[in-house]
């Protein structure tokens, strides 16, 4: 990631913590710029998904998994709890923060879902063809 830009706080309430060492409540940091996986990620959940809202969703958890550089969460002896797919789905249910770094992430990043070389996505395939003594026809036909 661009190390000399500031990461981006996204406060996600009240500190859950055990002990809530975090007065001012839970904080989760999103990368300034989305890395090349995180690129890809996003390119390809638009890519191979043909059904619109899964490709929504798809782009969302691509976004959210590969944008969160670092969070306030701990385990309650002050260790933090490792980012990681399994561990954002536990931390951040929708209600409990999991909405605000969505839509965060999708500000920041915006960018990544219009363009790159997978979002144009291809034309649809047509069905195969065959030769006949009457020409090309459809490889159904009989």
């Amino acid at each position: 990631m661009t190390e000399s830009l500031p990461l981006i706080p996204v406060p996600v309430g009240a500190c859950r913590c055990p002990g809530e060492p975090h007065p001012d409540g839970d904080v989760v940091f999103l990368y300034p710029k989305l890395g090349l996986e995180g690129g890809i990620a996003v390119q390809t959940a638009i890519f191979i998904n043909d059904d619109p809202t899964q490709r929504v969703k798809s782009a969302y958890i691509a976004l959210v998994d590969n944008g969160i550089a670092d969070w306030t969460f701990s385990n309650g002896t002050g260790d933090k709890i490792p980012i990681s797919p399994a561990t954002i789905r536990g931390s951040l249910p929708w209600m409990e923060g999991g909405s605000e770094v969505a839509m965060a992430a999708f500000n920041q990043y915006a960018e990544v879902l219009r363009g790159g070389p997978l979002a144009a996505r291809p034309p649809q395939k047509t069905r195969p063809t065959k030769s006949s003594p009457r020409g090309r026809t459809s490889a159904t036909s009989t």
